[in-house]
C-alpha cells in the first residue's frame, strides 16, 4: 500500500499542465508547429463531425448519432475528428521551416 502511495504522489507532481508548452517547445525545435483546438468553445463530445450540428448526450452515450444528417460514429472518434478538423482549418503562427507543411525545408 505505501507503494502504491509513492507511485501516486508522483503522478499528481507530474504537472500535466506542462504538457502543451513542452509540445509546443518540441515542435519548434523540430521546426514545426502544434496546433491548438479550443474544445471547450468547440465542444467536440456534442457537434456532429460531418454537419457541425450540435447532438447533446450524456457521458454513459459513447455512440455520436446525429439527428440532422444521420452521420454515426463512436463518440471518441468523433470528437477526435472536429479537432483533427479545426487544426487543419486554424490560423497557425508560422514558424521556421516552410510555412503550411509542418515539415522543416
Amino acid at each position: 500500500m505505501r507503494q502504491k502511495a509513492g507511485v501516486n504522489r508522483k503522478i499528481f507532481s507530474a504537472g500535466f499542465g506542462m504538457a502543451h508548452p513542452m509540445l509546443a517547445y518540441k515542435a519548434e525545435e523540430a521546426g514545426t508547429r502544434l496546433p491548438r483546438s479550443n474544445t471547450r468553445q468547440r465542444k467536440s463530445s456534442q457537434r456532429c463531425a460531418a454537419c457541425c450540428a450540435i447532438a447533446p448526450k450524456t457521458l454513459a452515450q459513447r455512440v455520436h448519432g446525429c439527428l440532422h444528417c444521420g452521420h454515426a460514429a463512436l463518440r471518441d472518434r468523433n470528437g477526435a475528428s472536429l479537432v483533427l478538423i479545426d487544426a487543419h482549418a486554424a490560423q497557425y503562427i508560422p514558424r521556421r521551416g516552410t510555412p503550411g507543411t509542418g515539415v522543416a525545408a
